[in-house]
């Protein structure tokens, strides 16, 4: 989970309400918002030649986009009923009427052809702003998604999203939950109903998460009526009379795409006499509707010769929509296979971005298909992957995510083509630009990299090893996806990755990673209060720092000791060990008097905790000037921080406040969800000073969600003790005393000896 504002709720019944309202910068949203915009079509599915009936359903969502009562609309299905070509024919509809034109911006996402969060949000937040916003002052996701919910007060402006089942559970406990959090937080900001924008999504499954919300609504989309499909089947060119055609419809229960499939099945074949339906042989009433699609599709491939065959099996194995380019690059030679899948509705050709498409259902049947002969298999995806290669263009010095996408593509067909080596290989290259991470780092796609990580284990299952054969490179992929699932706030899987990857650093003697796996696993553990394995970790990496003499490994070991020697209340130790490591840090960059980034603010907050507050500022104020200089904008935000914690003790408390509120600007901005807990507990505190009762629980109720829900148990312990200080300056003893006693009990559990020290100080105020 990301910087969620949100706990997940599991309830079959719930209260109707609004949504939340986003965290972002209003003034900057204001400043690039723009209006009237080109209504853009670009990635807008086809328009349905042989679009039949659904008036009520057009009707309805139209009467849904004129109601203030409805922000969100949901049409819902099995795949193949028309979903997709609904949301486009009513588009089509309404772009004929002067509603439309009253529109300040129309963006469509499909999630098909382009299943990428992070690109959603980056094409998203161009679009709407024109490109005036400089995307790299938001570098998460997360940040994306509460600005891009910020912009849809600025405007009326219209969203389809197309196909949200590709980021919905299919199964389990969180069946039709969605699957990302910043896309969750995102819809659940645009139900707050107080914007004048309108969002339609096609889904196959109940959107769960937005069902609490009144402004909120589903739309079932089913069967084609009789006659809807008598129509649609005479449209497409199938002859006879109205019996003989109802039958084929009622045979194949109205099934939008399989009626598709069946009448350009017998045009092509039987020049469309209805009476040859009998050549498929009828479904079981039982059968689902994948299962009719493959009927039909397996009668349509007898009559495919092989180069045929192969050429759609090709087309069905790309996961992007399909450029024109492609076909001359693969079908020189026999141009009349495009036009075959074509007529025969197997391949669509968005006429307007001169690229084709394939529906889910189909892809699936021929994905299939392609597996049953694994050399086949391996023959195609290398061929894509050589495509993607061939026309990827080199990252540019300032790039969007889009410039990673055939990087990204390349290393998955590899990877599915058994080319694990040569998929690494451009993965360190191209999108880890061998160790400058601009699409993690910079850009924030953390989801992006995770799934790209899942490519190189046998069918996604990270319980087994990489199929790379370098251990270095085994190692670097396990750790990644820690690191990932780290920013996106799942720190409860995250143990198990950096163990793997630690024992492989180890058995193959790679011990300077190794010093770096401890290292993480110390600060992941001190995170979940596990202080004891913390520890354990500290020693073991301290040790073997000192063994093979890297002075970096120890230098950052001995702040981590620092840091845990503080929470436990051992500040002797914790003093030496700073010592120690400025010591190690002025060495190893000569020139530089203090610690700096992570190191220089845990140092200044152990300093400002001894009462050495003088040292603490030339620490704090050292640090920020490093980080301003190099925009490293995590330690940016913490530096300001900490120099709003100092500025508190100097009683300096316009400047805290301006401190803070840098700090918390710079924090929404990157995926560190510890970072921002820690300035949103800062600031609370202060407010609390102040009597700024409601900004100190609006700040607390956010840390609180995000500490509990992230499973940073220290900061869950600061938070119930910070909001106990809130309902004890509020004369509310009964609530300032329970808070107080669930932050001692969480001190004690975990050992965490200043929340124990903190929070008795309160308690024996309460008594």
């Amino acid at each position: 989970m990301t910087n969620s504002n949100f706990i997940r709720l599991r309830r079959a019944s719930l209260p109707l309400e609004r949504g939340p309202q986003p965290k972002a910068d209003f003034e900057a949203v204001e400043r690039v918002a723009a209006q009237n915009l080109l209504l853009n079509f670009e990635q807008a599915s086809y328009v349905l030649e042989e679009w039949v009936g659904r008036e009520e359903l057009l009707a309805e969502i139209s009467r849904s986009l004129n109601s203030s009562e409805c922000s969100i609309l949901g049409l819902i299905g099995f795949g193949g009923e028309g979903k997709s070509s609904l949301a486009r024919q009513w588009i089509d509809s309404l772009s004929k009427e002067p509603a439309f034109s009253a529109l300040d911006g129309f963006f469509w996402w499909g999630f098909y052809e382009r299943n990428n969060i992070d690109e959603f949000f980056e094409a998203a937040l161009s679009y709407l702003s024109q490109n005036k916003l400089d995307l790299n002052t938001l570098p998460s996701t997360n940040a994306r998604a509460n600005f891009l919910a910020a912009m849809l007060k600025s405007g009326r402006y219209l969203f389809v999203l197309d196909g949200l089942e590709v980021m919905q559970y299919e199964s389990g406990d969180d069946y039709a939950f969605i699957k990302n959090n910043n896309l969750f937080e995102f819809l659940t900001y645009f139900a707050t109903g107080d914007h004048k924008s309108f969002c339609l999504i096609t889904s196959r499954f109940p959107i769960l998460d937005l069902i609490q919300f009144i402004t909120y609504k589903q739309c079932n989309v089913d069967r084609l009526s009789d006659l809807e499909g008598r129509t649609l089947l005479r449209n497409i060119g199938v002859e006879g009379n109205d019996f003989q055609i109802d039958k084929i419809v009622q045979d194949w229960d109205g099934h939008a795409l399989t009626l598709i499939l069946i009448g350009a099945y017998l045009v092509e074949h039987f020049q469309g006499n209805a009476t040859f339906i009998k050549d498929i042989p009828l479904p079981a009433s039982s059968e689902e509707r994948y299962e009719k699609v493959s009927r039909v599709l397996n009668r349509y491939n007898e009559y495919l010769d092989k180069e045929e065959q192969k050429g759609v099996e090709l087309l069905s194995t790309f996961r992007l929509p399909i450029p024109k380019s492609v076909l001359s690059s693969f079908f020189e030679t026999r141009k009349k296979i495009v036009g075959r899948l074509i007529d025969n509705r197997i391949l669509r050709f968005n006429s307007r971005e001169k690229h084709y498409t394939i529906h889910p259902l189909i892809r699936t049947f021929y994905e299939k298909q392609l597996m049953k002969e694994p050399s086949s298999s391996i023959e195609v995806h290398q061929s894509i992957s050589n495509y993607y290669l061939l026309f990827a263009n080199e990252i540019p010095q300032n790039p969007k995510i889009e410039d990673f996408t055939y990087f990204v593509e390349a290393v998955h067909h590899l990877c599915q083509a058994g080319s694990y080596d040569e998929a690494d290989k451009i993965r360190i290259e191209k999108i880890e630009q061998n160790g400058i991470y601009t699409l993690t780092e910079v850009l924030g796609a953390d989801e992006t990299v995770l799934n790209l990580m899942m490519d190189f284990f046998p069918s996604n299952d990270v319980s087994r090893d990489p199929l790379v054969s370098q251990p270095n490179s085994k190692s670097g992929i396990l750790n990644e996806i820690g690191l990932c699932l780290t920013k996106l706030g799942r720190l409860s899987e995250v143990e198990k990755f950096y163990k793997r990857s630690l024992s492989i650093d180890l058995k193959h003697q790679d011990l300077t990673d190794a010093v770096i796996k401890y290292e993480n696993l110390a600060e992941l553990y001190i995170h979940l209060g596990n202080l004891t394995a913390g520890e354990e970790a500290i020693c073991k990496s301290l040790e073997l720092a000192r063994s093979i003499q890297d002075r970096l490994g120890e230098r950052t070991t001995l702040v981590w000791y620092g840091r845990l020697s503080c929470l436990l209340g051992r500040l002797d130790a914790a003093e030496n060990a700073f010592r120690e490591a400025e010591e190690l840090e002025k060495r190893i960059n000569p020139g530089v008097k203090y610690l700096f980034k992570l190191r220089g603010i845990y140092h200044a907050d152990f300093l400002k905790r001894l009462g050495n507050t003088d040292y603490a500022q030339k620490v704090a104020e050292a640090n920020l000037e490093i980080c301003q200089r190099n925009q490293w904008l995590e330690y940016m935000s913490r530096s300001h921080r900490v120099l709003g914690d100092l500025a508190i003790e100097g009683g300096r408390d316009g400047a805290a406040q301006r401190h803070y509120s840098e700090a918390l600007k710079l924090s929404r901005s990157i995926s560190k969800q510890d970072a921002l807990i820690e300035i949103l507990l800062a600031q609370s505190r202060w407010a609390i000073r102040q009597g700024v009762v409601d900004l100190a629980r609006s700040n607390l109720t956010e840390a609180l969600l995000l500490a509990r829900t992230g499973g940073y148990r220290i900061y869950e312990a600061d938070s119930y003790l910070a909001m106990a200080w809130l309902h004890f300056i509020d004369n509310n003893q009964p609530l300032a005393k329970a808070d107080a006693q669930r932050a001692n009990a969480i001190s004690t559990e975990v050992g965490y000896y200043l929340g124990q020290v903190d929070s008795c100080e309160l308690l024996s105020r309460l008594i």
